[in-house]
């Protein structure tokens, strides 16, 4: 963003910007950034218990697992010009 800044490209007046994870990051720039953020905690926890499970049974799961990501929308984003 500085180097758009520096470029005379303003977000999100000229363009959108869009980040991942959802860090502290996010808050402490101007404009805050709009993020997509995943449930770390979950993902982990269950990553966890999958391994677990390996180690007791000695079976390798192919099991499928999908977690909903969210979208924190903040200043950086902006709607398409028409």
């Amino acid at each position: 963003m500085e180097a758009m800044r520096a470029a005379g490209v303003l977000v999100p007046r000229d363009v959108s910007v869009i980040g991942f994870d959802g860090t502290s990051f996010c808050d402490l720039v101007s404009p805050q950034i709009t993020s997509v953020q995943v449930p770390l905690r979950e993902i982990g926890a269950r990553a966890v218990e999958l391994l677990h499970r390996q180690i007791e049974t000695d079976h390798v799961s192919d099991e499928h697992v999908a977690f909903a990501p969210q979208m924190r929308v903040r200043a950086s984003c902006a709607p398409p010009k028409k």
